[in-house]
């Protein structure tokens, strides 16, 4: 079986998300993922741009953030804020949940990870 060797960057990549985040549009959002973990170590996903954020986005979300890990790679979730994706995710408990506070840079159970900023 022949593997490929694909090179990643070392420089950090931002994606920026627009409008609809959700089960509909999960299919495109997933092609992005997979095109931006395939060329990063260091990938940013700015969220602020989202108008509708569900659970299916974080699943594409955590799927990302297990594959970069596979890979030495780290994801990050910028521009949550008072955003929609911040609504959804607190509305999904994620807020707790350890593999969450590691996209946001916030400790499970501690500080507000709604509050966490690009920089």
């Amino acid at each position: 079986m022949a593997q490929a060797n694909q090179s990643r960057t070392e420089t950090p990549v931002v994606v920026n998300l627009t409008g609809d985040a959700g089960v509909d549009s999960a299919g495109r959002i997933r092609d992005t993922l997979l095109a931006a973990v395939a060329g990063a170590r260091d990938l940013t996903i700015d969220v602020s741009g989202l108008s509708f954020a569900d659970i299916a986005f974080f699943q594409l979300l955590y799927s990302a953030m297990l594959s970069l890990e596979a890979a030495g790679g780290k994801l990050r979730i910028a521009g949550l804020g008072q955003s929609v994706a911040a609504e959804a995710a607190q509305a999904c408990g994620f807020f707790e949940a350890a593999w969450f506070a590691r996209l946001t840079g916030q400790e499970a159970g501690g500080g507000d990870a709604r509050a966490a900023k690009a920089d």
